[in-house]
C-alpha cells in the first residue's frame, strides 16, 4: 500500500496543482500583473508551509540553486547582481553575498516593504520593479528564476525585451530543456523551454539541472546562463 501511494503522489499533487492554476485561470483573467502577484502574496496561493513565494522556495528545493548560484558569482565574476523577482528572499539569504552588491526586485509592494525591514544592509537592497516595463539597472548579472514560467507569452516577451534593454551582462533564468511550450494566462503556471518555438534561445553558456524531484514530470528544471547581447528580440 505505501509504495502505491509512493508512486501516485506525484500525480495527485500534479492534479491538485492543475485544479490550482484551473481556478486562477478564472481569477486572475482581467487583472493587472501587480494585482495578479498581490493576491498570489497575500493569499499564499502555492501553499508552502516555508514560503509565500511557492514550493521552488522552499529549503528541499533551492539547496542545489543555493550551490548553483554560489558558483555562479565567483565563476562570472559578479560584482552587482539584480534578482527579479526576489519573493520573500527566503532561500537567496542563505547564498554567498560578501563580495557582490544585491539589489532584490519585486512587483508587490507589501512583500518588498518586508523585506527592506528584515534584510536590508549596506550591500543588500530591494526595490520595487515590474519586469515588464520598469528601467532596470545595469547589473553584471541580472537573476531570473521562476518567474517566466507564470507569464503568458506576450509577458514573457515583454519581460526578456525589457531585460535586453538593461544592458545587463548576463541572464540567468529557468527552463525546462526537454519540454514543448504552450501559452497561458498571466498568473498561472507552466514549464517553459527556452530554447524552443517561439523564444528560440540559443545554445546557453552553462545549464546546470535544480535536482528538481517533488514530481517527476519537471525533473528537467534547469538554471542557464545566456549574455545579453545573444537573446534574441522577441516579438
Amino acid at each position: 500500500m505505501k509504495a502505491i501511494l509512493k508512486k501516485m503522489f506525484p500525480k495527485l499533487v500534479g492534479w491538485r496543482n492543475r485544479l490550482i492554476n484551473y481556478a486562477a485561470h478564472y481569477r486572475f483573467k482581467g487583472k493587472s500583473t501587480e494585482q495578479i502577484f498581490e493576491t498570489i502574496f497575500k493569499e499564499n496561493h502555492w501553499r508552502d508551509s516555508e514560503s509565500r513565494s511557492g514550493t521552488g522556495s522552499n529549503k528541499k528545493n533551492t539547496e542545489t540553486v543555493i550551490q548553483l548560484v554560489n558558483e555562479t558569482l565567483s565563476k562570472f565574476s559578479v560584482q552587482f547582481l539584480l534578482d527579479i523577482p526576489c519573493g520573500d528572499f527566503h532561500w537567496m539569504k542563505h547564498v554567498d553575498l560578501q563580495n557582490t552588491q544585491y539589489l532584490g526586485a519585486d512587483i508587490v509592494k507589501e512583500l518588498i516593504a518586508s523585506n527592506q525591514a528584515q534584510f536590508s544592509t549596506e550591500k543588500i537592497k530591494f526595490e520595487k520593479l515590474n519586469l515588464l516595463n520598469d528601467a532596470l539597472p545595469k547589473v553584471d548579472l541580472l537573476f531570473c528564476r521562476d518567474c517566466l514560467v507564470h507569464f503568458s507569452f506576450k509577458d514573457i516577451f515583454k519581460a526578456i525585451n525589457n531585460i535586453r534593454d538593461s544592458k545587463a551582462t548576463y541572464l540567468m533564468t529557468t527552463t525546462f530543456p526537454n519540454h514543448t511550450n504552450h501559452d497561458i494566462l498571466t498568473g498561472d503556471w507552466r514549464p517553459i523551454n527556452l530554447q524552443a518555438q517561439p523564444f528560440n534561445f540559443p545554445k546557453p553558456l552553462y545549464v546546470a539541472s535544480e535536482l528538481f524531484n517533488d514530481d517527476e514530470r519537471f525533473a528537467d528544471k534547469a538554471l542557464a546562463i545566456w549574455r545579453i547581447t545573444d537573446v534574441p528580440i522577441l516579438q
